[in-house]
């Protein structure tokens, strides 16, 4: 693969703030209460954490949404609150950072998805999730659709950020693609769950290793390589192309009629991987918004997405952030994109 230069990504960066992204998808609060372990409980084998503090923090679709507008775009984000205090308190995060809740459709009854962590010396010891899976309920639905149709005129992209808590509904998946394809506007999802054709008609498809061997019936990737597994699942899939995420080792992608190209990672400290896969779609959707390919989506999502993984919690990568970590990269990697 043949990196581009600082200077062209950098481009392309300036060109974000021209960008509207438009994002469908689950809605969550992140929660962390932060402390320290100095004993272990005499009740149990388990740490006692002495709690220092709490944080908060808006993830799911809501984490694109922000990351794509702390990269420089701006953002419409659709999505489905509970009716109760976690609702609330979501809708007040997200008004805080400057997000639009227009876009929100409130389900009476419906428990917000929320999810706690507790984390100690920065290691993350456990997590708590409070959630309803089940669909959204059919007026629920036509709500969000409604909210799509009004503003997919003024959007460039759309994301489906998937995490199987019931707002995307097959029928609304496919209303949404079919409406995106009609309007000419490129439609990227993060999925979930193993049924992969309801993403039909997409542009691309980002799944991890794991996910893409579920995808194709396996119990995990085994000793398929990632070549095999993209080769395999995009040729099942009516999708344009694939990107397969591989945590340090980078991803790869998968176009019709084009050999698969991996794209590397240049070594970093991991020390949290939530909310990674948020800021590679963020990226990703800005550069196609702005006339990128789709490689070139990639590198810049993948270097996005290293960036995150270096912060504790749900952490909206910045544009400022994006650019040292690619003049890094260029320092890393060679121009065929090889770790030298």
């Amino acid at each position: 693969m043949n990196e581009q230069s600082p200077v062209a990504y950098n481009a392309l960066i300036d060109a974000f703030q021209q960008a509207r992204v438009l994002v469908l998808g689950d809605i969550m609060l992140d929660r962390y209460i932060w402390g320290d372990v100095t004993r272990i409980s005499p009740e149990a084998p388990v740490p006692v954490v002495a709690k220092v503090k709490e944080t908060r923090a808006a993830g799911g679709a809501a984490n694109v949404a922000l990351n794509v507008v702390s990269l420089g775009g701006q953002a419409e984000l659709i999505g489905v609150l509970g009716g109760d205090a976690s609702g609330a308190e979501l809708r007040e995060i997200l008004q805080q950072s400057g997000l639009s809740t227009d876009g929100l459709v409130c389900e009476a009854g419906r428990r917000s998805t929320v999810k706690t962590r507790i984390i100690a010396h920065s290691q993350h010891l456990v997590r708590l999730d409070e959630e309803s899976t089940g669909n959204t309920l059919p007026e629920t639905e036509s709500a969000l659709l409604e909210r799509v149709g009004a503003r997919l005129p003024h959007c460039d992209v759309v994301v489906l950020s998937d995490y199987a808590k019931g707002v995307l509904t097959n029928t609304l998946v496919q209303a949404v693609i079919q409406l995106s394809r009609a309007a000419s506007k490129p439609v990227v999802v993060d999925p979930k769950g193993v049924h992969y054709d309801r993403y039909a008609g997409a542009n691309v498809v980002t799944p991890n290793r794991s996910e893409a061997a579920k995808a194709l019936g396996l119990d995990g990737p085994g000793s398929n390589s990632t070549s095999s597994l993209g080769v395999r699942l995009l040729a099942a899939l009516p999708v344009e192309a694939l990107l397969i995420t591989e945590g340090e080792a980078g991803m790869t992608l998968f176009e019709r009629d084009n050999e698969p190209v991996h794209v590397s990672s240049i070594a970093r400290h991991v020390y949290d991987v939530s909310g990674a896969g948020d800021t590679v779609i963020a990226a990703m959707s800005l550069t196609l918004s702005v006339g990128g390919d789709l490689l070139t989506a990639a590198t810049l999502g993948n270097t996005a997405a290293g960036v995150g993984v270096e912060q504790m919690g749900t952490t909206a990568v910045t544009s400022a952030m994006l650019r040292d970590a690619l003049a890094k990269r260029a320092a890393a990697l060679g121009p065929d994109g090889i770790p030298q």
